[in-house]
């Protein structure tokens, strides 16, 4: 039986996407210089609290920027000259 990939704990029945790691670059030369960053995503299993947990947080962020998106637009149209 699989381990939770967030918590360890026995029985994660549950396949996510998640986030399995994160890095950030810097470069200087002669003639530029920038930053970059790159996240990794991958499957991994969950137990049943942790699938829950990360499928809210996935619900409330959506939720976050459909009301954002709808707030600019309302505002634009009521507000503009």
């Amino acid at each position: 039986m699989a381990s939770c990939y967030h918590c360890g704990r026995a029985g994660a029945d549950y396949r996510r996407t998640v986030e399995t790691g994160f890095s950030r670059s810097n470069w200087v030369s002669k003639r530029s210089y920038g930053s970059g960053s790159s996240t990794s995503y991958s499957l991994r299993s969950l137990c049943e609290n942790c699938a829950y947990n990360l499928d809210k947080s996935k619900a409330r962020s959506s939720a976050f920027w459909a009301i954002g998106i709808f707030g600019v637009l309302i505002f634009y149209i009521f507000f503009r000259k």
